[in-house]
């Protein structure tokens, strides 16, 4: 039977104050209730129906208390008046029957006597009539009485089997209430443990909101900071396309002054030897640059790999998501895991700081065989064949570095698509949970500082292969000019013999000299340059190898005290979209194109 809620809710004031036949109602309205419905078991109307319960099975004992105390005095009364009825009627019985004794052992000894008077034996007989009547009466009401002894113990019967049902029936009730309050205990405890979580969610999709405002703010200033290097970029290209230019008239004028000389000049070969090495120079600092690239490329491929780690735990996370308690060992696993990493990777840092020693020692004894060099070609050892000869060789080097530049461009395309698919597949998550583009997830047990170490890592490196990229660019202009000179030098040295005293004249020897001068003079500020770019390349290298120490270091102290540190939902983090890399292709015949950082 169905609980009739409109009925239990009308009922107004205490039900132990109603009357007789509005609490019979409201015993039958729930003493009819068999099973509630699962949308009936709230608190609010289990609390109701207890109440109510409770009011009337009070009600109810009071009344059968009443009845008992009542029964039991009706009960004494009744037994009391009939026992002293019962004890008047036996006297007056023993008092007749001593009576009739007398009056018959008068009559039998006054039997002679005949002088008895005749009223006096009728009168006798009258009495004794009446006696008789009044004996029979008495024995009548005896009978009535005992008749209503009989009645009123059969009604006490009747009341104590209905006191036993009453008494089984608020048992039963006691232990419906019981369940009823343990039920309600119950759901109080619920209630209060789903509170709590709602509170724990609330404080969790506040964090992740102001961490996701923390990181539309980075983004916001990575923009800025790509669209400054944009513009410093094609800056940069229009700056060298004048360079170029310039260079190209001046060549036109040296080649213009070249032939109306007269004679050559005696020192001419070994000024041209000079410039020579330092073209070998300049070789080998692009491939200094080269190997730091490399460098460079394999960091990439390390942040690449943490990008891809941070997206299998998020991926772990998202299945997980029912079943936190579950995934608490994966997350410990996978943080014993990251502090692996990072032990690996503080282990590659000093191979790299090493390596990186081993490549100054490498510079410095370069730099004596350049020495070397410089010495034989001022001494004439070597010909011009040779060093035409090793122009070809640092041609098929620059190309060689060409390709290695295109694969590390597409790679680092690559990887931008990638976290762009990721940053894709985020949205999507959060349009499904309802969540808005700002609010981040903080979950328990994950940590949070690799991330942020991954991406400021890509950052350093894309910022250093971008200048890398333009140091490239300008060295190959340089090439390129003194292959240039190289090439015109050679013309001019073709000339005959017969031919030479005729198309050189002492003036012109004169500002040649002047010209070579200063193309010595730049090419030695340039190399200087690059040493101290070099340098300060190097104390930056061995700065951030200090502080990958040191929170190697830290992450080491915080994994032995197992702190569980907290992982914040990959957002809008990552490179921005803007900002893929392109190839740049550049010869030693001149400059094929730069394509900067472009938006997508």
């Amino acid at each position: 039977m169905g609980v009739d809620w409109e009925y239990l809710r009308g009922i107004e004031g205490d039900p132990t104050d109603f009357g007789e036949n509005e609490l019979e109602e409201l015993y039958q309205s729930l003493a009819g209730i068999s099973k509630l419905r699962p949308r009936d078991k709230t608190s609010e109307k289990l609390e109701m129906l207890f109440t109510l319960t409770q009011a009337v099975m009070m009600a109810k004992n009071s009344k059968v208390t009443l009845l008992e105390v009542e029964l039991g005095e009706l009960a004494d009364s009744a037994g009391r008046g009939d026992a002293h009825r019962e004890k008047q009627l036996i006297q007056e019985i023993e008092h007749l029957k001593m009576l009739l004794q007398k009056s018959d052992s008068k009559r039998n000894g006054e039997t002679t006597e005949e002088d008895i008077a005749y009223d006096w034996s009728s009168g006798w007989k009258i009495k004794k009539k009446q006696m008789e009547k009044d004996l029979a009466q008495k024995n009548e009401e005896i009978l009535q009485f005992m008749d209503d002894i009989q009645s009123l113990e059969a009604e006490r019967d009747n009341f104590k089997a209905n006191t036993i049902e009453f008494e089984q029936r608020l048992v039963v009730a006691t232990q419906e209430i019981n369940s009823v309050t343990s039920e309600l205990i119950s759901l109080r405890d619920s209630h209060a443990h789903i509170q709590e979580c709602l509170a724990e969610a609330q404080n969790e999709i506040e964090g992740i909101r102001s961490h996701t405002e923390e990181l539309v703010i980075e983004k916001a200033a990575l923009q800025q900071n790509y669209d400054q290097l944009s513009t410093e970029v094609d800056a940069r290209v229009d700056q060298l396309q004048i360079v170029l230019t310039d260079r190209e008239s001046e060549l036109k004028q040296l080649r213009s002054q070249i032939h109306h000389q007269n004679r050559p000049q005696p020192g001419f070969m070994q000024q041209s030897m000079i410039e020579y090495s330092q073209l070998q120079q300049l070789q080998q600092e692009v491939k200094k640059r080269d190997t730091e690239i490399e460098h460079l490329t394999e960091k990439l491929k390390e942040a690449a790999t943490e990008i891809d780690n941070s997206a299998q735990i998020i991926t772990k996370l998202k299945k997980n998501k029912k079943s936190l308690s579950e995934g608490e060992a994966t997350v410990v696993s996978s943080l014993r895991g990251e502090l692996n990493e990072s032990r690996q990777h503080l282990a590659q840092m000093r191979t790299q700081l090493l390596a990186a020693e081993e490549d100054a020692q490498m510079h410095a004894q370069n730099l004596a065989t350049a020495i070397g060099e410089l010495q034989a070609y001022m001494a004439g050892e070597f010909t011009l064949g040779d060093a035409v000869r090793e122009l070809k060789e640092a041609r098929n080097q620059v190309r060689i570095r060409d390709t290695q530049i295109s694969q590390l461009t597409t790679l680092v395309n690559s990887l931008q698509i990638n976290i762009n698919d990721v940053l894709e597949e985020n949205t999507q998550l959060r349009d499904q949970l309802k969540l808005s583009p700002r609010q981040d997830i903080k979950l328990p047990g994950v940590r949070q500082s690799n991330w942020q170490d991954s991406k400021n890592i890509i950052e350093r490196l894309t910022n250093k292969v971008n200048k890398l990229q333009d140091e490239r660019v300008n060295l190959r202009t340089k090439v390129y000019e003194l292959t240039r000179e190289l090439s015109n030098v050679k013309g001019s040295l073709q000339v005959t013999a017969l031919q030479m005293p005729h198309l050189l004249t002492q003036g012109s020897n004169e500002t040649m000299e002047s010209q070579i001068n200063q193309l010595s003079h730049r090419v030695s500020e340039l190399i200087e340059a690059k040493s101290t770019e070099q340098q300060q390349e190097t104390s930056q290298l061995s700065a951030q190898l200090q502080d990958l120490r040191d929170k190697c270091a830290r992450c080491s102290l915080t994994a032995g005290h197992k702190t569980t540190a907290a992982y914040y939902f990959l957002g809008h983090g990552g490179l921005p979209r803007r900002g893929c890399l392109q190839p740049v292709h550049t010869g030693l015949r001149g400059v094929s194109g730069v394509n900067c950082i472009k938006g997508r």
